[in-house]
């Protein structure tokens, strides 16, 4: 992966979960390596992913002060994968 262009580089204020596609939402996996982080760290945690996402964002907005524009951008991509549950 390339510093340059992760969220943070790229103008966003906070981020979280993965990096790239078709990873296992249970345990975070793509091709053997763990891709899970909070602003370019990696975490460690347990839990479905779209689950982990959805209350992340639920945590962020409860922590907002009141502003004039707000963007959030939160793309759950929970579609079937073609190798699931093999």
């Amino acid at each position: 992966m390339i510093p340059a262009y992760l969220p943070m580089s790229r103008g966003f204020e906070h981020q979280y979960g993965h990096y790239f596609g078709a990873l296992d939402y249970f345990t975070h996996i793509r091709d053997g390596d763990h891709d899970w982080y909070r602003n370019q760290v990696e975490l460690k945690e347990e839990g479905y992913a779209t689950e982990l996402i959805a209350k992340e964002a639920c945590k962020l907005i409860g922590r907002q002060e009141k502003i004039e524009t707000a963007l959030s951008l939160r793309a759950l991509q929970r579609r079937p994968q073609p190798d699931a549950g093999s």
